[in-house]
């Protein structure tokens, strides 16, 4: 896991997510064929890609625990979208995706 980066109250943190495995690359190399294969593949892929995030999530219980007392939560990247959604229930920060409502969220916060 690379240093959080701060200023101020913010922290960003980079989670450290494993590469894909054998099944991974099949699928990364059915996803560039055109047709319905390779919109199956692709739509396997992100599931795949959003599966390792959030085991790597999971597995990392520090960065769990410091998400879990933030107030504001943002994926940067679609596959990020289901290891923030589990934390849903464990915390009360506002959870979002991607840089246009993070920038909105850090500015509401920095007014509250």
């Amino acid at each position: 896991m690379r240093e959080p980066v701060s200023h101020d109250e913010v922290v960003v943190v980079g989670l450290g997510v494993p590469a894909a495995g054998r099944l991974g690359a099949l699928v990364e190399s059915l996803a560039a064929r055109p047709g319905p294969l390779g919109i199956a593949a692709r739509l396997a892929k992100y599931n795949l890609a959003s599966r390792r995030v959030a085991r790597a999530l999971k597995a990392n219980r520090e960065l769990t625990n410091i998400f879990c007392r933030a107030d504001v939560i943002v994926s940067a990247d679609p596959e990020a979208d289901r290891a923030v959604w589990k934390l849903r229930r464990r915390t009360d920060a506002r959870l979002m995706h991607g840089p246009f409502a993070m920038a909105n969220a850090l500015s509401e916060a920095a007014r509250g």
